[in-house]
């Protein structure tokens, strides 16, 4: 938005508080948003109508005993509605189940009354089968013995998997005596599972086929899989994560719903219930006791966290009470997994790749951890190795690409592949004299800002004596560039770092130079397992450039805090690829300061800090000669004198929320505002006129508005 200023427009929207609170929540928002309209709820006539207008545009007709039980039906749910009231919304799906209703009924008619007006006329009947709703009709299924040997079939033909296969064998006993015993098997299997184990260890391919074979036993109505993870129940604003939850599950109803990541919807330390994960759990297990028998839930994950998962909440564990192990593939398993995909691809394996192979297994084997990638590490190897195959088959002359040249695996489409390689050694980096002059330049020129400009000055020559000692073959110092910004907002932090970035880039210290900007939402997740991924994908988004981190004093806030998680991980990432990407943190400098002595990782690799003073009220006014200026617009001797006034006031009375250049911004964007008002007053304005913010525009303006 400040950086494209008239290039696009931002509209946001949303629940009346929750929007109040995000625009209150920093002072840029508040700056930056300054149109509002309310949208009030419609009223039952209102909605009344709404019904009616989709009728005529559908060309529907609706009796009026259905609008009169449609208005009254209204009325109660306007009366008791709360913040997920559906308005038009509501009316839209009442419509949708109206039509239903109708050819429900309209199927049922004797054929003498199945007119073409009695197809298109809404009744009292169809809108109080919407009121009062329906209930299902519980079907008895026998067991289908064809498709249940074809989904043990595909269970055994699975590798490994041997205690999930005699878990499953002896569900199928069971069902069989409890049918020969007259039993309902809905209400002994009512339990639901967890999957506990590592990524591609089968469990969605098992989930699939579990779910098929409790459809053969009549367990199950249809047997289908509806696979969920967070992003599928979770909603980010109120009223909408049980809605869409509620969707979730009405797809999964005769089938099974596969929950993977279970505890990704559990946030750690959420003592207030704030996150919207409990919602939808809480929506979960309603319908899990609700519609019990008619679908079955299975929640997937890593084995820690999914115990962590299930004592977190009582309903959550009377409710999941059947536990399976997908244990880690072992070297011979994984042979075994790489074997048959390969021959599936119409591939074979000689004994000698094989030893190859197994070994290369046995050592991931001794040393994985918990993101070992099982079955889909091996997918991934085997789709390497048939591509180098297909790479040296081209170089192939066409006469020699006999069928079984075209089948064999060698050793050389495998070996670069399995090797542990050794870093590549970092290119020289070569930066460009004129453009380091002009980013030099337009640093001296910045308004004020005389600390930093000397603290950078610094930095650089301490570079440039570095730069000429590695030239000349003396030993250098390897120099920390990881950086504290600290001061108040609108001092020039982020323009200091991007000018940084680039300085860096063309002194062949970067490779980019480019500046990735995030604070606390950037990076943090707030849910199990997430945030160091979240994290992850920041910092390798700022490789040969900079990560600025605004307000990063927010990552330490303590307990459970994944605030944390974000850290260590960028310590880390820090450590491993020192040189690689620098790194700026900024903020209050009180906060600042606590913030690098709470962590000893911290203080040891920022050591450079950069203290942002606020503007002057010179400063200020001369900031917005340069803004009007570039704004096309000037000011005239008495606007800038009452600007020079107003920022005299602002700066005895600031505190540490003070805007400095973003104050100065918006007082000045207010000013040209009523200098609008004003030019409309006159009759054909001459281009003087038109681009002169003059005395009576500033005079208009509050300070008090803007402290």
């Amino acid at each position: 938005m400040e950086d494209h200023k008239g290039e696009f427009v931002v509209i946001c929207a949303g629940y009346p508080e929750e929007m109040n609170s995000f625009i209150n929540s920093n002072p840029g928002l508040k700056s930056r948003f300054t149109h509002y309209f309310n949208f009030d709820d419609y009223s039952p006539d209102e909605l009344v109508e709404i019904f009616k207008l989709i009728s005529r545009k559908e060309e529907y007709e609706i009796k009026e005993v259905a609008i009169e039980l449609l208005k009254r039906n209204l009325t109660a749910l306007y009366r008791n509605r709360d913040s997920s009231f559906g308005n038009a919304r509501l009316i839209r799906n009442y419509f949708n189940e109206a039509k239903m209703q109708l050819s429900k009924r309209y199927l049922k008619l004797q054929e003498a009354k199945r007119s073409k007006e009695a197809m298109v006329t809404i009744t009292g009947e169809d809108i109080k089968a919407i009121i009062e709703g329906t209930t299902l009709k519980e079907v008895k299924f026998g067991i289908d013995e064809e498709n249940l040997h074809k989904a043990i079939a595909k269970l055994n033909a699975l590798t490994g998997l041997q205690n999930v296969k005699n878990e499953i064998d002896q569900i199928i006993k069971l069902a069989r005596l409890y049918i020969e015993q007259g039993e309902k098997l809905r209400e002994k299997f009512g339990q639901h599972f967890v999957f506990l184990g590592s990524p591609g260890t089968g469990k969605t391919t098992v989930a699939r086929i579990f779910s098929e074979i409790y459809s053969a036993l009549g367990i199950l109505s249809k047997g289908h899989l509806v696979e969920a993870d967070r992003s599928a129940l979770v909603s980010g604003y109120i009223g909408q994560t049980a809605q869409k939850t509620t969707e979730m599950i009405d797809r999964a109803i005769g089938g099974t719903l596969l929950l993977d990541e279970a505890y990704s919807l559990i946030k750690k330390g959420d003592g207030n219930g704030s996150d919207f994960g409990k919602e939808a759990i809480d929506t979960l297990l309603k319908r899990m006791e609700d519609d019990r028998g008619n679908f079955l839930v299975i929640a997937t994950g890593y084995t820690e966290e999914m115990k962590d998962f299930l004592i977190s909440n009582p309903g959550i564990k009377s409710r999941f009470t059947r536990e399976i192990v997908f244990e880690d593939y072992t070297p011979d398993e994984l042979l075994e997994i790489s074997r048959k995909y390969i021959e599936q691809k119409g591939h074979i394996l000689s004994s000698e790749i094989e030893a190859i192979l197994k070994k290369y297994f046995n050592e991931i084997y001794r040393t994985r951890d918990r993101s070992f990638g099982n079955a889909r590490l091996i997918r991934n190897l085997v789709d390497s190795i048939l591509k180098n195959q297909l790479l040296r088959i081209a170089d192939l002359p066409a006469n020699k690409r006999e069928v079984f040249v075209m089948k064999e695996i060698k050793i050389l489409d495998v070996e670069p592949l399995i090797k542990f390689r050794k870093e590549k050694e970092a290119a020289e980096i070569q930066g460009n004299p004129e453009l380091l002059d002009e980013y030099l330049n337009e640093l001296s020129e910045l308004t004020g800002l005389k600390s930093v400009k000397h603290s950078v000055e610094k930095l650089i020559s301490s570079l440039k004596v570095a730069k000429l000692r590695k030239e000349r073959g003396l030993k250098v110092i390897p120099k920390n560039l990881h950086s504290v910004f600290l001061g108040n907002p609108g001092t020039g932090k982020t323009t200091i770092a991007r000018l940084l970035s680039k300085i860096y880039k063309e002194m062949g210290i970067l490779g980019k130079g480019h500046l990735i900007e995030v604070d606390r939402t950037g990076l943090v997740a707030g849910y199990v397992g997430q945030t160091a991924v979240k994290t992850d994908k920041v910092i390798e988004s700022a490789m040969g450039g900079t990560l600025f981190i605004d307000e990063a004093y927010s990552l330490a806030r303590g307990g459970n805090d994944f605030g944390q998680e974000a850290l260590d991980t960028l310590l880390k990432r820090m450590e491993d690829h020192a040189g690689k990407f620098v790194v700026i943190v900024a903020g209050y400098t009180e906060e600042m300061k606590e913030f690098i002595q709470f962590n000893p990782g911290l203080q040891s690799r920022f050591t450079n800090f950069f203290n942002f003073d606020d503007y002057t009220p010179r400063q200020m006014l001369e900031i917005a000669l340069v803004i009007s200026t570039k704004a096309g617009y000037d000011l005239d001797e008495g606007a800038w004198q009452l600007l020079l006034e107003i920022f005299n006031g602002l700066y005895k009375e600031r505190d540490k929320s003070f805007g400095n250049a973003r104050t100065v911004r918006n007082i000045l964007y207010k000013a040209i505002s009523n200098q609008e008002e004003r030019i409309l007053t006159l009759n054909n304005p001459t281009n003087e006129e038109l681009s002169t913010i003059a005395f009576e525009d500033v005079e208009k303006i509050s300070y008090l508005e803007f402290k």
